[in-house]
């Protein structure tokens, strides 16, 4: 009776995870972050269409098209480096760190406000 109890508990504790992280991926994938900064690329002669940038990426920003991976909207990328990190073909790349996403949680993270601007003359973004 107590394994079965335990399995029971088990089995809940696995359906709400699992909820949650389909609600949270839910509300995330509206997420957008400052327009037309990310510092995403994406080579689609050397994508091979395997959909792992889809799996990694928290902000569902690829999609597969014709076989081949597609930037679906480039102003959800937060700059993570999941999808470069895991492209076996190299035909992704992002610069971590470096654009106004992670220079606004560092300025909120330091109570300065942002590290940059992205006028263009900071040379940060």
């Amino acid at each position: 009776m107590k394994r079965a109890y335990d399995l029971s508990l088990i089995q809940v504790n696995n359906y709400l995870a699992e909820y949650i992280n389909v609600k949270i991926k839910n509300e995330m994938k509206h997420l957008e972050y400052l327009k037309d900064v990310a510092s995403l690329r994406l080579d689609e002669e050397k994508c091979t269409g395997c959909g792992m940038c889809i799996k990694v990426c928290p902000h569902e920003v690829f999609a597969i098209s014709q076989h081949k991976s597609t930037i679906l909207n480039r102003n959800r990328c937060m700059e993570c480096g999941a999808c470069a990190k895991n492209c076996s073909a190299g035909a992704i790349g992002v610069t971590t760190g470096v654009g106004c996403a992670a220079g606004i949680i560092q300025g909120i993270l330091r109570g300065t406000g942002p590290t940059c601007d992205c006028s263009g003359n900071s040379g940060c973004c």
